[in-house]
């Protein structure tokens, strides 16, 4: 069978779908791109080195272990993922991912319930001289986070919808269902890319506040490019799925099939 122009938007919104897949739940269990697509990570190697008590392990290869907790965390969509630094041969420093929370779509990392739950007995993170800044910007997006996880669920499920849609508008070249793929991807469009602005603010502005507040304690993070590659990428292979379809319903939909060959022949003889 040879696709015609129908195929076109079909084939975008797929790829959109597969992206906000992953975008969606990456980080949700150990092996699902749990220590690459992250929206942003939280560095503790070096937590507690600039204050009294870290004085302690200032000389320790690995003073997030000798307190008790994990070298970072890893935020995702709908859970978030721990582990240590490794070194690998070439001398760089690698993630190594031990475990991931259970998936939710209310999801919300709170560093200091996760922090308090993992030191050691006799340490808590006033020893740490923590800054409550930090706490407070998490707050700040609890909600927002919330949002954007629904956003996400919302965005990949009208694309997944347009999928199907699109495929058997590429059986069937019915008009109702380029209609129905059109207005699927754009309901795919508005959710993930609202989802993938919200994502964007948390990579860029959020971490620079979480290294402004937690510069003088060892608490650094560092924005997830991988993960906003993929996300940005799902809205802008909708925005081709739905000027492809926008085509095609101006156009009046995909051409009619051709009649069979001997049609011609019988109407003459009649």
């Amino acid at each position: 069978m040879q696709l015609g122009p129908g195929a076109v938007p079909t084939l975008c919104t797929f790829i959109a779908f597969i992206l906000g897949m992953l975008c969606l739940f990456a980080g949700s269990q150990k092996g699902i791109l749990d220590g690459s697509a992250d929206i942003l990570t939280l560095n503790t190697s070096r937590i507690g080195q600039t204050n009294s008590y870290g004085a302690q392990n200032s000389y320790a290869s690995d003073p997030a272990r000798e307190l008790g907790i994990y070298d970072f965390y890893t935020i995702h969509v709908m859970a978030y993922c721990e582990g240590y630094f490794k070194t690998v041969d070439s001398g760089a420093a690698v993630r190594n991912v031990t475990g991931c929370s259970n998936r939710t779509v209310l999801f919300n990392f709170d560093p200091t319930e996760v922090l308090s739950g993992e030191l050691k007995d006799g340490v808590n993170l006033s020893d740490l001289n923590w800054s409550n800044a930090i706490d407070d910007d998490f707050q700040v997006l609890s909600t927002t986070t919330k949002a954007m996880a629904m956003l996400y669920c919302i965005g990949t499920g009208a694309t997944g919808l347009a999928v199907f849609a699109g495929a058997w508008l590429v059986l069937t070249g019915g008009r109702t269902q380029a209609i129905t793929e059109l207005f699927l991807s754009i309901l795919g469009f508005i959710a993930l890319g609202t989802s993938s602005a919200i994502a964007t603010v948390m990579a860029m502005k959020f971490v620079d506040l979480i290294n402004r507040h937690g510069k003088n304690i060892g608490v650094s993070a560092t924005r997830g490019n991988k993960f906003l590659g993929m996300t940005w990428a799902a809205v802008g292979f909708l925005l081709i799925a739905i000027l492809s379809s926008l085509l095609m319903v101006v156009g009046g939909g995909q051409a009619a099939a051709p009649p069979p060959a001997d049609e011609p022949a019988k109407e003459a003889a009649e």
